[in-house]
């Protein structure tokens, strides 16, 4: 995956079809984003042995929640051999995908606040245990890491699938954001899913879940224009 430059011709070797997907002005976690989303999703799916070109010329804010999604988008049309070019990234924006290592950075420090995009195979718990470890900021009290640990790997071993996941904390207003997508749709009515809808409830925490047609958060279920054959969940942990 590269940045493109100009050229001054646009021919492109062996006719390979391009598929241009344009970023919205800012991303933000709702329905609206998810279901812009899904046609993106629908519309790589269709590409095979192509090139994907991702402008990002009118985006000026990316909510670190969607990183992973982005980078779903990303896995998704490389695992159909397609190239993958981002056009348009503005400065901020690079920064922001070279901290959390969709793209490679310039012998930058990780910023304290990321948890970076990483792919799980579902094998590798143990792995994910150990990213948790590193990368979770707790300030109070090891019970607050225990707590949010125990729930993400109980989750893990739920989607039981190959996990793609990111998250950051926003260390002004003591928060911690999530994100998972399991590469397959996962039944939800699990017992975990409903101890942590309670505790988020009780905590004014956030949740965000789409998969096939439904789309839910803590105050409405919507139902979506097109499936997601997925499960993606974000998950917001008010820390105390």
């Amino acid at each position: 995956m590269h940045f493109e430059r100009k050229k001054k011709s646009s021919f492109v070797k062996y006719n390979m079809e391009t598929l241009w997907i344009e970023m919205p002005t800012k991303l933000s976690p709702n329905s609206a984003i998810f279901q812009t989303f899904i046609q993106m999703y629908h519309r790589i799916n269709a590409l095979e042995k192509g090139i994907l070109k991702i402008s990002f010329k009118k985006t000026r804010f990316i909510q670190p929640t969607l990183i992973s999604f982005l980078g779903f988008l990303i896995y998704q049309a490389k695992e159909k051999e397609n190239q993958v070019r981002l056009v348009g990234v503005s400065d901020e924006i690079k920064n922001l995908l070279e901290h959390y290592e969709l793209l490679k950075k310039e012998k930058k420090p990780l910023l304290i606040n990321i948890l970076p995009f990483r792919i799980f195979e579902i094998t590798e718990i143990d792995n994910f245990e150990e990213y948790l470890k590193k990368n979770v900021l707790i300030k109070h009290s090891m019970n607050e890491l225990n707590y949010i640990m125990a729930y993400l790997k109980e989750i893990f071993h739920v989607l039981d699938s190959k996990i793609i996941c990111s998250g950051f904390h926003n260390l002004n207003e003591d928060w911690l954001f999530f994100t998972m997508i399991s590469l397959k749709v996962t039944l939800l009515n699990h017992a975990i899913f409903h101890l942590l809808l309670e505790e988020l409830q009780q905590t004014n925490g956030k949740l965000w879940i789409i998969q096939e047609h439904i789309y839910r958060d803590l105050k409405e279920n919507r139902f979506l224009n097109q499936p997601f054959p997925h499960t993606l969940i974000i998950i917001g942990f008010r820390l105390i």
